[in-house]
């Protein structure tokens, strides 16, 4: 009889993706990591008082072609209303076409929502540089900078 840690090793040989999805895996969860930083000391400069309740957490998300991994992602609160910026998908199906914005292939794809209303954070990623885009699901994106991204907070938690 096959013992389980006999059974692992010939299910681990099934896997020859297994290590280039491990790889996508860390290099979604540094970028995710990045932007939650950079998110952060945005609010830093701008809420010395705390007033922004912040809380840091991980979530788990599952896609096709991936499997099940976690991934950080914020709540910001304040006065009964909260905003969850939470990672959507590594994996965008297709090309996105955006107003004002040339067509490209997302590298993923970052939720910033409350309950009925969503900004959208596209990953553009070239050879030469990664960049985020911002904007509502029908209106223009706009590069990721600390006044888009405190614009789109502002228009959330009003």
């Amino acid at each position: 009889m096959q013992t389980f840690k006999e059974w692992l090793a010939e299910e681990a040989s099934k896997d020859p993706g297994a290590s280039e999805r491990k790889r996508k895996i860390a290099d979604w969860k540094r970028t995710v990591t990045e932007l939650r930083d950079q998110i952060l000391e945005w609010l830093e400069e701008d809420d010395p008082n705390r007033t922004l309740y912040v809380e840091r957490q991980e979530i788990t998300r599952g896609e096709e072609g991936l499997g099940w991994y976690r991934v950080p992602a914020l709540r910001l609160s304040i006065g009964g209303r909260a905003v969850d910026i939470a990672p959507l998908s590594r994996n965008v199906a297709g090309r996105v076409v955006l107003k004002n914005y040339p067509e490209f292939h997302p590298g993923g794809l970052v939720g910033m929502s409350i309950i009925g209303r969503t900004h959208y954070i596209y990953l553009h990623e070239t050879e030469a540089e990664k960049k985020w885009l911002i904007g509502k699901d029908s209106g223009s994106y706009r590069e990721l900078t600390k006044d888009t991204f405190e614009s789109a907070l502002m228009d959330l938690l009003s």
